[in-house]
């Protein structure tokens, strides 16, 4: 189960201090406009049809200029499941740790979303994912197409898919996770597909709070 909450939390971050600095640019964050308090829900009904994680920005910390730190915080049926720390910048949304009470670091941090959001356009990472001394060499694509109109319990959205694939590890051990995220801007993530072990899981926002 945490495996594929964080298949979910691969995504999520913002600061309400870019908003003000650039109102007419592009930024990271009206992707996912993610201010402290601000909370999304997803049910996982190929797991138990009751099932649903909820995800919320739990702090908002600004280290420098133009630089902030969003934890946020996923509960799965009142209990915390999963907390991911994204690094915040106007062209970028990157992984700085995640698992379990953010237990994994991805060093440098891993860019999930950058700008501009336009089809064709793509990035890649090169880094280390672990805990502590167990540190393992990771790699990640990332490609983006669109926009496509995607139907959700919340109603329906023009999107932009951002696939990403995550290789940890190398030679016959290396794992490959790809997953595959749908953005709204003023809105955020509403769908998402993590592949699993062979199994696709997919996710779709049922109602979301935006502050």
């Amino acid at each position: 189960m945490k495996r594929i909450v964080a298949g979910i939390g691969a995504f999520l971050c913002a600061t309400s201090a870019c908003l003000s600095t650039a109102a007419t640019k592009e930024l990271a964050i009206h992707y996912w406009p993610l201010q402290d308090g601000s909370s999304w829900s997803m049910p996982i009904p190929d797991e138990n049809p009751n099932w649903v994680v909820n995800f919320t920005v739990s702090k908002v910390v600004q280290n420098s200029p133009g630089v902030s730190d969003v934890d946020v915080a996923y509960t799965l049926n009142g209990n915390q499941v999963q907390k991911e720390v994204y690094e915040v910048t106007a062209n970028a949304i990157a992984r700085v740790r995640g698992g379990a009470n953010a237990g994994s670091d991805f060093n440098p941090p891993m860019p999930v979303l950058e700008v501009p959001m336009k089809n064709g356009a793509t990035w890649s990472w090169k880094g280390t994912v672990g805990a502590g001394l167990l540190q393992q060499q990771a790699s990640a694509q990332f490609t983006v197409s669109g926009p496509v109109e995607v139907t959700t319990p919340a109603g329906k959205f023009s999107a932009m898919r951002v696939h990403s694939a995550l290789v940890v590890g190398s030679g016959k051990s290396a794992i490959s996770v790809p997953n595959d995220s749908w953005y709204a801007s003023g809105v955020g993530i509403v769908e998402q597909r993590a592949t699993l072990n062979g199994i696709v899981h997919t996710y779709y926002l049922s109602k979301y709070t935006v502050k």
